[in-house]
């Protein structure tokens, strides 16, 4: 772990002028169109300069899969686990490379999302419909986004437009009473591009608990999303998007005689000035605003409100270097505020940073390094770092090996929550900080291509409450966690069957207690196959993962599952689509958080009108 010291800055400031000198001492390389992600480095990066495993799935994956959220589409792929409380607009957690579900970066467009109150993002109303691209890097980011990327980063784009004038949509209906209705609008000119979709889910849903409530626990989510590209020379661009889902959640609350239900609002708007400065010299300017709103009724009474709002500034430089490496520098500005019927001793906070990150091929080899300085209003300053390695052992063989640093701020409800009842925050609390090892091979035969990653992850001052008195708790850094782990992931043909398939083995452990994590499964895998016959496509989807236990003591263990699920799209011609989607085949009973439900076997049936 990096000390928070002025070494730290000095180093910095080291990196950022032997860099600079490099810049400005001869023209750059062209710039590949090989490109894979851009989350990973911040810039357009494939596989190998990435140095960190990634996912990427574009909006052909998306429709492929049928998936109808975002549980459905990543469960089972490597280092992802969900936890979900009842299906559809119940709450759900992801926990990626066996962190905390507050240890996941999360942004859409380029801002970042969630709630500041409860330190996550909720996954469960955030629509399949609006989301065109979805990259998920693994292992620590905070170097390049701060807080929170601990565990690793998503990062969702919403819907882009094709060339030209379209006008698309989609219908669907399904088991439970379930509902969908989609409709999209884009046009493109030479130098102007616009897209407009709207869409709305819905559905009655089934009784998400056992023993409590014995009612349907439904779900309804009206989306829209809007995204204007103005591009003026030399690759200059100017940016407009917004994202928006609201609707209303009904749940299982503490006694079976009442009713309980929730309103919920979640809210994305940003801008994007690109500037292609020099030859050598992109800059990018980003402000967004992020909102995650809900309140809560007990009987059609209104009982609680939540709402956070987080204004972000992106200021980055990205220079090519005369060596064939590459530089960025950036500035970013983040403002939090809180508000509802809780109580805080304070509702807003400021987080400023600056941030360097460095890459150069040499070679056979590659190499990546960078840092990061996040000064908080709340608790001081904190830095983090990354280098990674990697080599060419063959044509077809590659080694990396990396090391990160990060760390996650304690949430308002961690610092400032003042309850009635004697509970309440600590503002002396710390950041909760992790360090993290990586090697990965990698390599491509005849059939497949294939990736190994090893991975350790020590989590230090973890933020747990504690009683202080009967009933009256307060947060403390008391925790510490180690997650050793081993991802692998297979992508290729076999027997004329296109073949995805990944496999998880983590050992999460309590280092307090020696017990294993609550929530998270030490064994997942996963096996995607599809075929195309003519105009039928038939895909097939078999995930397993091993027990789990709900609580830290490890007395409530959940059995482990194996489910089935089958696909077909049937084409008629080139601009209609019948699909329909058959969910845990066999019917198998299982839980990922003691006490509730997960979705039996569903059918879901859909016709999409996509023009050329």
């Amino acid at each position: 772990m990096i000390q928070r010291t002025a070494r730290p800055r000095r180093l910095f400031l080291a990196l950022l002028a032997c860099a600079w000198l490099d810049v400005v001492s001869g023209a750059p390389p062209p710039v590949s169109l090989e490109t894979l992600n851009i989350t990973g480095q911040r810039i357009l990066a494939g596989h190998k300069d990435t140095l960190a495993s990634f996912e990427v799935l574009d909006r052909a994956d998306i429709e492929r899969s049928q998936a109808r959220s975002v549980l459905e589409l990543l469960r089972g792929f490597a280092g992802v686990d969900f936890s979900n409380q009842g299906g559809f607009g119940k709450p759900t957690s992801l926990y990626l490379r066996g962190t905390n579900p507050g240890h996941v970066m999360v942004m859409i467009d380029g801002v970042r999302v969630g709630s500041a109150t409860l330190g996550a993002f909720s996954w469960q109303y955030l629509p399949m419909s609006q989301i065109e691209r979805i990259e998920l890097v693994r292992g620590p980011r905070s170097h390049l986004y701060g807080s929170e990327a601990v565990g690793g980063v998503v990062h969702i784009f919403t819907r882009r437009n094709p060339e030209g004038v379209a006008v698309d949509g989609k219908l669907g209906a399904g088991t439970n009473e379930s509902y969908e209705l989609e409709a999209g609008l884009s046009a493109a000119t030479e130098s102007d591009q616009f897209t407009l979709r709207v869409s709305h889910f819905e559905t009655e849903g089934y009784d998400a608990t056992e023993g409590n409530n014995p009612d349907r626990d439904g779900f309804e989510n009206d989306s829209v999303s809007g995204r204007f590209v103005h591009e003026f020379g030399r690759g200059n661009a100017l940016s407009f998007s917004i994202f928006r889902a609201q609707g209303n959640n009904e749940y299982d609350g503490f006694t079976a005689a009442d009713a309980y239900d929730a309103d919920f609002m979640q809210q994305n708007l940003a801008s994007r000035l690109q500037l292609n400065l020099t030859d050598t010299w992109r800059a990018e300017l980003e402000i967004g605003e992020s909102r995650d709103d809900e309140t809560d009724y007990v009987n059609g009474q209104y009982a609680s409100e939540f709402k956070t709002r987080r204004l972000e500034m992106d200021w980055s430089n990205h220079f090519t270097l005369a060596s064939g490496g590459d530089l960025s520098i950036g500035l970013e500005l983040l403002n939090d505020r809180v508000g509802g019927s809780s109580d805080y001793a304070e509702s807003e906070r400021y987080n400023n940073a600056l941030f360097a990150r460095f890459g150069q091929s040499f070679g056979r080899g590659r190499f990546s390094a960078g840092l990061r300085f996040d000064d908080n209003e709340s608790f001081g300053g904190e830095t983090t770092g990354n280098i990674a390695w990697g080599y060419d052992l063959t044509d077809d063989l590659y080694l990396s090996l990396g090391w990160g640093s990060a760390f996650k701020a304690p949430t308002f409800n961690d610092l400032y929550y003042q309850s009635p009842w004697g509970s309440n925050g600590n503002p002396d609390l710390e950041p909760e900080t992790s360090e993290s090892w990586e090697i990965g091979i990698s390599g491509r035969s005849d059939w497949a291509d294939w990736d190994l990653r090893l991975f350790r992850t020590d989590a230090e001052n973890l933020i747990q409450w504690v009683e202080q008195a009967p009933f009256v708790w307060q947060p403390e850094n008391i925790s510490a966690a180690r997650i050793d782990g081993i991802e692998l992931t297979v992508s290729g043909e076999f027997l004329g069957w296109d073949l995805d398939g990944s496999m998880t083995v983590i050992d999460p452990e309590d280092r307090r207690t020696g017990n294993t994590l609550p929530r998270r499964s030490r064994q997942t895998a996963k096996v995607n196959l599809y075929r195309r016959f003519s105009d039928t496509e038939f895909g097939v989807t078999w995930i397993a993962q091993g027990h789990r236990f709900d609580d830290p003591d490890n007395l409530v263990r959940l059995a482990g599952y194996g489910i089935l699920d089958l696909r077909l799209r049937y084409f008629p011609d080139d601009e209609w689509e019948i699909g329909l989607k058959v969910g845990n085949l066999f019917d198998h009973g299982y839980q990922t958080a003691a006490g509730y439900r997960m979705p039996g076997r569903e059918v879901f049936a859909s016709l999409s009108y996509r023009p050329n």
